[in-house]
């Protein structure tokens, strides 16, 4: 976690508007904490494909999640599946 804290920060010092979070694993816990932890200026950017229980209730609390990003791979399955 401290890992990805020092690279949040040195995408904030590159310019970045805002940190995108794309955990892979199904686990949501360590995302709250990592939320919690983080204390720069831009706002994080959540993509939860791999942790549909981790609602936007549980992003909002922070105030510092300004996006939250759904993936569509049930949609891509289907398109795959017919080509």
């Amino acid at each position: 976690m401290d890992e990805d804290l020092t690279r949040f920060r040195e995408y904030e010092r590159a310019g970045a508007d805002t940190i995108l979070i794309h955990h892979k694993d199904s686990d949501p816990s360590p995302i709250p904490k990592l939320i919690k932890k983080w204390n720069g200026g831009e706002p994080l950017v959540l993509v939860p494909t791999k942790y549909p229980s981790f609602n936007e209730n549980q992003m909002k609390w922070s105030g510092r999640v300004g996006m939250v990003i759904y993936a569509n791979r049930s949609i891509n399955h289907s398109s795959s599946r017919r080509n």
